[in-house]
């Protein structure tokens, strides 16, 4: 289509055509999409499963996920369609109304409900507008939506300077404690709840952190408050994840509507007020998958080093991650391991007997949770009361997950000397459908744990579209 200046406006719509262009686009890609939408939504939903609504979505993902994954090869290469994009910027649209939309938010603010709105519908109508704007104005309405977004967070600590919530109170106090020359995991934290039974010994005697997430705390020094750091990490999330887009060789605009996408994840406000450290942890996953889009194999074990220290259930992708790298190697092991047990050891020999009764027999002895997002939540809830369920249930699942994982990453990526595309997005799907069935059977789980499934989902989405492409040669 030849340049058209409309004599009233004098602007050049040469990128029109933009809408009428295709993207190699695979069946899998699709799919995918679709569990990443089943899955916002259930996301989205309040934490209290009393309906069970969300629980037998998040179910439904799980079983078509393992679907998914044993047909992961059979699906046919990528060709081109029309409407991707368009698709795309649809869910952007519809994640970006439900963060503009703060009722039942834990802070009740009626001035942000009116403003959060007022900009948020002002923008949709900018998203609404992006493939019709020439490139310029495009890439100005990306990064001046993510400056807005990035102000909503910056309100949060503001307005809920203290949270109702005991890991506040565990990452604040912890890094002051470990300033002072005291171990954090001898310290004895607020107990803002009173008598609950959900403290094993009856008390906050527990740091039930790894030790690595002592390092995104040290906010907490400077400007009181450890949710600055959170906040950070959340931001490089999403800009890890464009950058990532965009070295797959993805175009500027879909790298831009992914990256927006995780910054406006389900629930991402709630996540940050009550100070779970999952952003941390996504913010290593996301320089591991920018280490392997760059073909960089040493950082991106450091990188995974650097997750598997962050926090204890991470263990569970051990059996994800090593045949990710190809064949066994003694040295890509040392590697893997060494944050977690650099970390580990330094606190475990300043006192033994707190670190792993904090680390390790606190989460052992935590009763069940019936007001978590869990399958025996459900069934405590909507069949019949339940005061205990069994820990075997959620280990069985990461033993299977893990075995499924193991057998079929390294059956694909053993055949290549380079990463393929296609084995890491299967990687980041096969990770996040096991992390998903481990939660779903675990004794509590809540809304942090599935922003984590989310975003592995999200990766999943980023790399089979690179695959896609087929412009990242190895």
């Amino acid at each position: 289509m030849d340049a058209f200046h409309p004599p009233c406006l004098g602007l050049e719509l040469k990128s029109m055509r933009f809408i009428n262009e295709s993207d190699c686009v695979s069946r899998r890609s699709i799919i995918l999409l679709i569990f990443y939408l089943a899955s916002a939504y259930a996301l989205a939903r309040t934490s209290v499963i009393r309906h069970g609504v969300d629980i037998a979505i998040y179910f439904l993902v799980f079983c078509f996920g393992i679907k998914t994954s044993l047909n992961w090869l059979s699906y046919r290469p990528a060709k081109k369609v029309n409407g991707w994009i368009w698709g795309l910027i649809l869910v952007l649209a519809l994640e970006l109304f439900r963060f503009c939309d703060v009722k039942g938010i834990a802070y009740h603010q009626g001035v942000l409900n009116e403003g959060f709105q007022y900009y948020g519908w002002s923008f949709l109508f900018i998203i609404g507008m992006l493939p019709f704007f020439t490139k310029v104005i495009r890439q100005a309405s990306a990064i001046g939506l993510s400056f807005f977004l990035i102000q909503a967070f910056v309100w949060i600590p503001l307005v809920s300077p203290e949270p109702k919530i005991d890991v506040f109170y565990f990452l604040r106090d912890s890094i002051a404690s470990l300033v002072q020359g005291i171990n954090p995991y001898e310290v004895i934290y607020p107990n803002i709840y009173g008598n609950t039974p959900w403290y094993p010994n009856g008390v906050a005697d527990a740091y039930p952190y790894a030790p690595m997430t002592l390092l995104f705390n040290l906010t907490a020094l400077f400007w009181g408050d450890p949710r600055w750091g959170l906040i950070l990490c959340h931001g490089f999330v999403a800009f890890f994840i464009f950058l990532t887009a965009l070295r797959g060789s993805l175009r500027w605009l879909e790298a831009a509507v992914l990256g927006l996408m995780m910054l406006v994840i389900p629930q991402i406000r709630l996540i940050i007020e009550q100070a779970w450290v999952e952003p941390s942890l996504c913010l290593a996953l996301s320089l591991f998958s920018y280490a392997l889009v760059c073909k960089n194999k040493r950082v991106a074990l450091w990188m995974g080093s650097f997750a598997l220290a962050l926090k204890q259930t991470m263990i569970s992708m051990i059996p994800f991650i090593v045949p990710l790298f190809g064949r066994l190697s003694f040295k890509r092991l040392i590697i893997l391991g060494s944050l977690p047990a650099i970390s580990y050891f330094i606190f475990f020999i300043w006192s033994p007997s707190d670190f792993i009764y904090d680390v390790f027999l606190f989460h052992k002895e935590t009763p069940f949770r019936p007001d978590g997002r869990t399958l025996y939540a459900a069934y405590h809830h909507l069949i019949h009361p339940i005061e205990s369920v069994p820990g075997w249930s959620s280990l069985l699942m990461m033993v299977l997950a893990g075995a499924l994982g193991w057998k079929y990453i390294r059956k694909n990526q053993t055949k290549f000397e380079t990463f393929n595309p296609s084995v890491i997005s299967f990687f980041w799907f096969a990770y996040a459908t096991g992390y998903l069935g481990i939660m779903l059977l675990s004794k509590h789980a809540f809304t942090n744990y599935f922003y984590l499934h989310q975003f592995l989902l999200l990766q999943a989405i980023v790399w089979s579209r690179i695959n896609d492409e087929k412009k990242w040669i190895d």
